[in-house]
């Protein structure tokens, strides 16, 4: 836990002073394929060094994921609407970890914490698939309406 809480530091260090003002899409979009990706190769890792080192990576994805979405939201939306976006995030954000969680534990109770980790991150780099295909296809359809006369 020291280890994630370590990468969760050098995250938002790192994303304090490093990055712009308005996180680029493609720094959320690998920040989260990161995350994802250290989760499943953990998995199969049994050093404990090597879980340190995988610990870390995931503390300092996921507050990069996290914290570029949330600023992201807050500069994206206008003045009127910014405490909807926000409360709808934090339901989404919040709100998924009292159902995710059991889910995760009954997977981990009976297949092992192995499985448990590989499906996690397995699963969340499938749903990163589907949402930036989603974004793709509708920026897609926006310049297509955005040229027809």
């Amino acid at each position: 836990m020291s280890a994630v809480g370590v990468g969760a530091v050098f995250g938002a260090l790192t994303l304090g002073s490093v990055v712009p003002r308005h996180p680029p899409l493609a720094l959320l979009h690998a920040s989260a394929a990161a995350g994802c990706a250290v989760l499943a190769t953990l998995s199969i890792v049994e050093a404990f060094w090597l879980t340190a080192l995988g610990m870390f990576l995931l503390g300092y994805a996921s507050v990069i994921t996290a914290a570029g979405c949330n600023t992201t939201l807050q500069l994206g939306s206008s003045d009127e609407l910014r405490g909807r976006v926000m409360g709808l995030y934090t339901l989404i954000h919040g709100g998924s970890f009292p159902i995710a969680a059991p889910l995760i534990g009954a997977v981990a109770e009976r297949s092992g914490v192995s499985i448990a980790f590989f499906a996690w991150g397995a699963g969340g780099l499938a749903t990163l698939a589907v949402l930036m295909g989603a974004r793709w296809r509708l920026e897609r359809r926006r310049s297509a309406l955005a040229s027809a006369p």
